[in-house]
């Protein structure tokens, strides 16, 4: 996948980058660099021969405080081993207490936060390989991801995926992508303000 922005349109990877930073610049905020990444399994093709984990990693967050909620919302990018190939990448929100904890235990809340709980548990959307975009049925905030993003998301695809079905990739058992999925610009602004709402809307359960 090009990381430069197609003129056409932007891929997943531009779209949740930009998504990430638009966040930043519409909400007050503070920006944690990990010293050490996070990283979340979301793939595992290991046996009791060898061992093939694929990966989101995490290098940065930024901290939020949305309706008394504080969140720190992170991008990642795949790592790892082949498993992890049909991914790209993810944005992904973890409910933490921040007030009054210093800098280094805050990153290792968010350490602990991703090791705990695994494929895309904590993810808002995150995008596959043909620039597809996915929410995981098991993910906490994933249910009103999806009520919102799902009636709108096609009026902001300018390209839909297309396959080379000559060949089949060994990694993945999936045909070469041709064509990423490609989005418009403007989308960028609308699945900002659904994350807004996602949290600002967040109830812990049994309340």
């Amino acid at each position: 996948m090009k990381s430069e922005e197609n003129k056409n349109g932007l891929t997943i990877r531009e779209l949740l980058k930009n998504t990430y930073e638009s966040l930043a610049k519409r909400n007050s905020h503070q920006e944690i660099i990990l010293n050490k990444p996070a990283l979340s399994e979301i793939a595992n093709d290991s046996d009791w021969h060898r061992t093939r984990i694929g990966y989101m990693r995490y290098e940065k967050a930024n901290l939020f405080n949305f309706s008394d909620n504080d969140w720190a919302v992170c991008i990642g990018e795949k790592f790892g081993s082949y498993p992890a190939e049909r991914f790209d990448n993810d944005l992904s929100a973890l409910k933490l207490t921040i007030d009054g904890k210093k800098p280094e235990q805050i990153e290792e809340d968010i350490r602990n936060n991703f090791h705990r709980y695994d494929y895309f548990q904590n993810s808002l959307v995150f995008g596959f390989r043909d620039g597809n975009m996915g929410i995981s049925k098991d993910s906490k905030l994933g249910e009103k991801m999806r009520e919102l993003l799902k009636p709108k998301i096609e009026n902001f695809i300018v390209q839909k995926a297309e396959y080379d079905e000559t060949k089949i990739l060994c990694s993945t058992l999936e045909y070469p992508v041709v064509k990423n999925v490609l989005y418009k610009p403007n989308f960028v602004g609308f699945l900002t303000e659904t994350i807004e709402t996602v949290l600002k809307d967040y109830k812990p359960l049994g309340e």
